[in-house]
């Protein structure tokens, strides 16, 4: 009897282990620190993800790709742009592409470089006023910022803004190519190249400051008194507007010191008088305008010279420099004994009544012609344009 009262409690003892441990819990005290409340959330579980490492941007094979930021490939524009404006660096076109619509702005505000690779990026792009800084360039050719319709490519409303090289297009001319400085937080415009052959680039009334030293521009309109805080020293341009309260001002105001406009064509200078519209204008230096020749030495350094005998001396003194004419010369004949440089005809004619234009008997003289067209002659009866005695000449054009 007592093995069987055994054997039973022993069963039941196994049955009790063998319970859910919910039926435990409701037995048990409550955890330490008592229940949640049941109005207030409870953060679910997080798994190890201390543990994992971070997320990756997918890889995007350049074949599928529209642009690059750094080292990591995008195939939609968004993205990119989206990850320059917020780690800086350089976008690089690798396609045409377009912004999601092309009828909208595209706020690409931020502090970076947009490389335009010889692509087209069609849309409206906007700098807002918390914009930085952006630089514009083509490290190709042919890239441009290309609007639809009425819209301008490029709109700004601060920051700074560089543009270097790259066309920025519209389908209109009677619409911006570029907006700037009608609000007070557009820091500094800085154009030292670019086209802008379609639309007008337009400066407006309030904010900023704007340095043009390069470019091809359709129009130029200038608005307000914002002529205190522009500078131009260089550029093309077919028009060149100046306004205020509605009235026509001089445009010569514009101008950096020691620049002038000259006609395109003729190289002729444009009166400082003048209150109407400039067209078909440049920007240069006021050295250059009545210069004959420029020499240039080490490919940078270049002096203007209002005869070209001047101008022959100072090259003979030079090893590689080059001697450029920027209009028709006539000369009495100097002789050549000492230097190593190039003269380029330019497209331009050199005469001379003497026997012989250029005597070298001396040095090493190289004659080219960079644009076609260039001559040298002499007007005499014994007619030699060049006559060699000594040194060393090549003719190249």
């Amino acid at each position: 009897m007592k093995k069987r009262v055994l054997s039973m409690l022993m069963a039941l003892a196994l049955c009790l282990t063998l319970l859910p441990a919910p039926a435990w819990a409701e037995e048990a005290d409550a955890p330490e620190g008592g229940a949640p409340a049941a109005d207030e959330p409870v953060e679910p579980e997080q798994p190890g993800v201390q543990s994992e490492p971070a997320p990756q941007a997918a890889e995007v094979p350049a074949e599928n790709a529209v642009a690059q930021v750094g080292n990591v490939n995008y195939a939609n524009i968004t993205d990119a742009f989206a990850a320059v404006k917020g780690n800086g660096g350089t976008l690089t076109l690798l396609a045409d592409c377009k912004t999601p619509n092309t009828k909208e702005k595209f706020d690409i505000s931020g502090n970076y470089t947009l490389d335009l690779n010889s692509y087209t990026l069609t849309g409206q792009l906007y700098l807002s006023k918390t914009s930085t800084s952006l630089t514009v360039k083509d490290s190709g050719t042919g890239g441009k910022i290309q609007a639809t319709s009425g819209w301008s490519p490029l709109w700004v409303d601060g920051g700074d803004v560089t543009i270097e090289s790259g066309t920025l297009a519209t389908e209109k001319d009677t619409v911006q190519a570029l907006v700037f400085g009608q609000e007070a937080a557009c820091g500094t415009l800085t154009i030292t190249g670019g086209s802008f052959k379609t639309g007008y680039v337009y400066i407006g009334y309030d904010g900023g400051k704007t340095v043009i030293s390069g470019g091809a521009f359709h129009e130029l309109r200038v608005n307000g008194d914002y002529s205190k805080r522009v500078t131009l020293s260089g550029g093309t341009f077919d028009t060149v507007m100046r306004r205020k309260n509605g009235s026509t001002i001089a445009p010569t105001d514009l101008l950096a010191d020691g620049y002038t406009f000259v006609n395109r064509g003729t190289s002729v200078e444009v009166s400082t008088s003048q209150a109407a519209d400039l067209t078909n204008v440049k920007v240069v230096s006021k050295e250059t305008v009545n210069a004959l020749v420029s020499l240039t030495v080490d490919g940078t350094k270049t002096h203007y010279y209002g005869t070209f005998e001047e101008a022959l001396t100072a090259a003979q003194k030079t090893q590689g420099g080059t001697l450029t004419l920027l209009n028709n010369v006539t000369t009495t004949p100097t002789d050549i004994n000492s230097g190593t440089f190039t003269l380029d005809l330019n497209g331009h004619t050199l005469t001379s009544g003497y026997n012989a234009t250029l005597v070298v008997i001396g040095g090493s003289l190289t004659i080219q012609d960079s644009k076609g067209g260039g001559v040298i002659s002499s007007t005499s009866s014994d007619s030699k344009a060049v006559w060699c005695g000594g040194g060393n000449g090549t003719i190249l054009g």
